[in-house]
């Protein structure tokens, strides 16, 4: 062999890597596997399972979908985000937060800062209360979700001091300056931000959050530009050549989850996005829970997702109709009680991909994670079987 040849093959042997898939590879061989991605038990075991089956090397994708809007998917996200941003202890208060730094990517343009304020202050707020609860000894103490709220009743919120408010509005607007809010108006925009990511949150100069790791990437409206990319990819090759249409079964999300891994592999965060219609979505070609196990919704087969895909369908809980044979007395009795439902805001998720009906049922009866339940209102976002007011996760 000559001293060319062998150069050339121990040349194909190097391999190149760039500044943040270094620090990226560094991390995550110093620092401990994040065991609550979420901050939220019942979701964090979700992910739990599904990433004992999974074993690629990233974190799991979670995908908050629902056939409808107006399911809760972006209140959900509100309440990890500004988790995610809070001090984990606050005046000796264990708040559970993270303490890192949140992008939200908003593609449907919704996102709304002051509800996410509101939701932080009621969740910070039910923490203080439920630290003033605990027994002597068990501070910082938490159970998940499905265990305190059957066993223990709920703490009563903090009256109305006017210093305990003004300092957790402090609080909220110091942690709200480490949520990095994005709004493209196009793919090729979406597409743009998630490549410039990494170097953003690398730059110690470029924001107030170097200090910090960025501990979700959380994606609202990950199709709003599903259709308009088609049409401009669909006529772009008409005009390049007038032969056979595009395959209409090409996965529309590719590029997207492309880019996504690339962020997840250079900044290690949670990654969450928000779908709605979940045959139209981009992921929807992905098989749920493990990449290639399960049919899309259009019945082809799916294909391998290049993230360990976890798919969580939201829904409206439906108030059940009246019985047949119901008296009118009876009915307008129940009728009130039924409005108190419908105002109250109460949400069902569970995992798509694998079980459901009865079997999901059973799972959430024994709190497995397996299906869930959240309540949204004025008070702000309670996940779980919960009863308390206030806004965490119990």
């Amino acid at each position: 062999m000559s001293a060319e040849e062998l150069g050339g093959r121990l040349k194909e042997e190097v391999v190149v890597e760039g500044l943040d898939e270094l620090l990226a590879s560094f991390r995550a061989t110093t620092l401990p596997p994040d065991t609550s991605p979420t901050g939220l038990d019942l979701l964090d075991d979700i992910l739990t399972q599904s990433a004992s089956r999974i074993s690629l090397g990233l974190p799991p994708l979670l995908e908050l979908t629902s056939n409808e809007p107006g399911a809760g998917k972006t209140h959900l996200l509100y309440l990890i985000a500004g988790i995610a941003c809070l001090p984990p202890r606050w005046n000796q208060v264990p708040l559970h937060g993270k303490g890192g730094a949140v992008a939200v990517i908003d593609a449907d343009d919704r996102f709304n800062v002051d509800r996410l304020a509101r939701i932080m202050k009621s969740y910070v707020l039910y923490r203080i209360a439920e630290s003033r609860a605990s027994p002597p000894g068990a501070e910082g103490a938490s159970l998940p979700e499905h265990e305190a709220t059957r066993s223990n009743p709920a703490p009563c919120l903090p009256d109305d001091n006017p210093n305990l408010h003004a300092q957790a509005e402090t609080l909220i607007i110091s942690s709200l300056h480490h949520i990095h809010l994005f709004r493209p108006q196009s793919h090729t925009s979406l597409l743009a931000t998630l490549a410039r990511l990494p170097a953003y949150f690398l730059d110690p100069t470029a924001h107030p959050s170097s200090a910090r790791a960025l501990h979700a990437l959380l994606l609202d409206g990950a199709g709003a530009f599903l259709w308009p990319a088609r049409a401009d990819a669909a006529r772009a090759a008409a005009a390049a050549d007038p032969g056979p249409a595009p395959n209409p079964h090409t996965p529309p999300g590719a590029a997207l989850l492309t880019h996504l891994r690339a962020a997840a592999h250079a900044l290690r965060p949670s990654l969450l996005v928000c779908t709605t219609s979940a045959p139209l979505a981009p992921f929807a070609h992905y098989g749920a829970l493990v990449p290639g196990e399960a049919a899309s919704a259009s019945g082809s087969t799916a294909v391998v997702a290049p993230l360990p895909l976890v798919r969580v369908c939201l829904a409206r809980a439906a108030v059940p109709r009246f019985p047949a044979g119901i008296s009118v007395q009876e009915a307008e009795a129940q009728r009130r009680m039924r409005q108190e439902v419908v105002e109250r805001g109460r949400f069902v998720g569970w995992v798509v991909g694998g079980g459901g009906g009865r079997e999901m049922e059973e799972r959430r009866g024994r709190g497995d994670g397996w299906g869930f339940e959240f309540v949204v209102d004025g008070e702000g976002v309670r996940v779980g079987n919960v009863e308390q007011g206030g806004g965490g996760e119990g």
